[in-house]
């Protein structure tokens, strides 16, 4: 349950801005990283490299939550594209819910007269 709705407050923001955010994170992140790493491994105190560790972990994080906005922006779009092919193929439907004439989006409709194999 808890996914779910997760999942549908993230669908409330438009994928183009998802996007937008991630190529925001995405440098950040690997800035971060390379950050982390050479501080992890180039010294010799044995806080520092943790500490660098530690950026560096938090940075592989912040990542990932990129690749999930890249990744949740690109399903939606190819959702909303799907959507719009069924409602070309299928053509519209009148308010009667006879499939055929050009004013009705109801994608149920749509879906009804779509051919079978």
């Amino acid at each position: 349950m808890a996914s779910r709705v997760d999942r549908d407050a993230l669908r409330r923001v438009p994928p183009r801005q998802r996007t937008l955010l991630a190529l925001l994170i995405t440098p950040v992140g690997l800035a971060l990283l390379v950050g982390g790493v050479l501080v992890g491994l180039g010294t010799s105190a044995l806080l520092a490299r943790l500490a660098g560790l530690l950026v560096a972990g938090l940075a592989l994080v912040l990542l990932g939550v990129a690749h999930g906005l890249f990744w949740s922006a690109r399903q939606d779009r190819a959702e909303q594209l799907l959507d719009q092919a069924i409602r070309d193929t299928a053509g519209s439907c009148d308010s009667t819910g006879d499939c055929g004439s050009a004013v009705c989006g109801n994608s149920a409709c749509a879906v009804k007269a779509l051919p079978r194999r």
